[in-house]
């Protein structure tokens, strides 16, 4: 009985000090790295995207747009998953 005891509270303290350890290297060692960076210097703003002239910034309101799942859409092959050919056989009016 003494020997099962000993051996359990050996095992939790090393299992213990294993999460400690673990949580220290997790949130401790990434910090001390933040810190050590140097900061380099931020290139100029750029624009993320050029505005063309004449172009319509709406244009999707008077489009049609369709969002269609593959696998549950349609099945070519049957094996009870959707794919690709099964979509471009039921879609073949779309150009």
């Amino acid at each position: 009985m003494r020997e099962t005891w000993i051996r359990y509270v050996a095992t939790g303290s090393i299992q213990r000090w294993m999460i400690w350890a673990s949580v220290f290297l997790i949130t401790v060692t990434p910090l001390q790295a933040a810190g050590q960076a140097t900061p380099e210097a931020s290139p100029a703003a750029t624009p993320l995207a050029t505005p063309i002239a004449g172009d319509s910034s709406g244009w999707w309101h008077g489009a049609t747009c369709y969002e269609i799942f593959v696998r549950s859409f349609a099945d070519s092959d049957g094996d009870g998953i959707g794919d690709f050919a099964g979509v471009t056989s039921r879609l073949d009016y779309l150009n």
